[in-house]
């Protein structure tokens, strides 16, 4: 067997849940968003749509035992994901509860949450199937819950009867459907690599404090941006060339400081620069006959 294909069978139950190069960085996304929202380990989370846990095996050993609960109609995906990405011991350990409903039913748990999180669902699901959705999220979820879920916004809302590749909601659509279950529809701003658009579902008598996402999603943004310039910074402060510059100007500096201090005589200066020049050549050597350590950024 190559190694292409023992990978890609490694990767099948990671790229039927989405870009499998972003299911790292998917999952770490929403764990930051729901504690960012104030998820903390005593609560109780439902995570609409688990798959193969993409998202799961981060939430689970942050969350006591008995408080992860996932519902996926693929009994197999979620198999797949305790065999590959958590092992059968943290199933043990933290005692996650699932479902394999293929009708939305979140009330089969018999148990009210803090969290929903749905996503990349309604970004699939037809019309119908959201609405049944928010029905029943309205009876599951806690005065003071939080539901953050996803969907793709379009100019025109789909009309499918059945799943699809790609459904896309007017953002007014999106909103009436939610209000239609008695809920509060709230976009919120937060970073999605699919471009799909994140919003909120509360109860419309929440006493929540939901802090300003957009801040935060451009608290994240700038600190991307910013380690991409330390990095642009190293390259530039590290190639050779640029060393080789910053040891001349040192040459010149301390030319320029002894002919000051009048410690020149006649043939100093050609001996002092014969000495640098070797102390120059020499360092340039060892630049090319073995690479240099990273050294730490002046900030």
């Amino acid at each position: 067997m190559s190694d292409n294909i023992a990978n890609s069978e490694v990767q099948a139950h990671r790229m039927l849940v989405g870009n499998p190069d972003w299911y790292d960085i998917q999952s770490a996304n929403q764990f930051n968003l729901l504690t960012t929202l104030g998820l903390r380990e005593d609560h109780y989370l439902l995570d609409i749509g688990c798959g193969s846990l993409r998202t799961g095996r981060l939430f689970m050993p942050y969350l006591l035992p008995e408080h992860y609960y996932g519902l996926e109609i693929q009994d197999w995906l979620i198999q797949e994901g305790i065999d590959r990405e958590i092992g059968q011991s943290s199933i043990d350990l933290k005692k996650p509860i699932f479902s394999y409903d293929k009708n939305f039913t979140l009330t089969s748990f018999d148990q009210k949450f803090d969290f929903l999180l749905a996503h990349s669902i309604f970004s699939h699901t037809p019309e119908y199937e959201v609405r049944k959705c928010m029905k029943e999220a309205a009876k599951v979820m806690k005065p003071n819950a939080i539901f953050a879920a996803t969907y793709w916004p379009g100019s025109v809302s789909s009309t499918d009867k059945s799943w699809m590749v790609r459904a896309e909601f007017r953002a007014e659509h999106m909103r009436e459907m939610v209000e239609d279950a008695g809920l509060e529809f709230r976009p919120i701003q937060w970073k999605q690599h699919d471009l799909q658009s994140w919003f909120l579902v509360l109860h419309k008598d929440n006493e929540l404090e939901i802090p300003d996402m957009g801040d935060v999603s451009r608290m994240v943004f700038l600190e991307e941006q910013l380690k991409l310039t330390e990095d642009q910074l190293y390259t530039i402060r590290n190639h050779p060339w640029v060393r080789l510059g910053h040891k001349i100007k040192y040459v010149f500096v301390w030319l320029k400081l002894l002919k000051q201090l009048g410690k020149f005589r006649k043939g100093s200066i050609k001996k002092y620069i014969g000495m640098r020049y070797d102390y120059v050549s020499k360092t340039i050597a060892g630049w090319f006959s073995q690479p240099s350590e990273k050294t730490k950024i002046d900030k």
